[in-house]
């Protein structure tokens, strides 16, 4: 699996502007069967940040997304950060879920004293 993490610092007052545009790239990325997921998230306690992010089945189809049309949306929402917006492609070896949370809460049991 592979991620791809779009973080935009947006400028004053653009915020529904990034949010709008990435959703229709969202919209539109829905379809593929190759692309797991895609969400946007907002930050409000981190000056109002934008993560844009997109899960891929392969690297190949990842590469065609990226090379397509379709993603110059992206480049459109990086055009109205206040500051270099932030990309991360990252390929997952791992994934766990509820197992990996139980596992470590079992793993690592706190002792709890009682209060006197």
């Amino acid at each position: 699996m592979l991620l791809a993490i779009l973080t935009i610092f947006p400028l004053p007052g653009e915020e529904s502007r990034i949010i709008e545009v990435l959703d229709s790239l969202r919209t539109a990325v829905a379809p593929n069967v190759e692309c797991r997921e895609s969400l946007i998230t907002v930050a409000p306690d981190e000056g109002g940040l934008i993560c844009y992010t997109e899960r891929w089945r392969s690297r190949e189809a990842l590469e065609q997304h990226l090379g397509s049309p379709l993603y110059s949306r992206v480049f459109e929402a990086m055009e109205l950060s206040r500051q270099p917006p932030k990309i991360e492609f990252l390929q997952v070896q791992e994934v766990g879920g509820l197992d990996m949370v139980a596992e470590a809460r079992m793993s690592k049991s706190p002792t709890f004293k009682q209060e006197e």
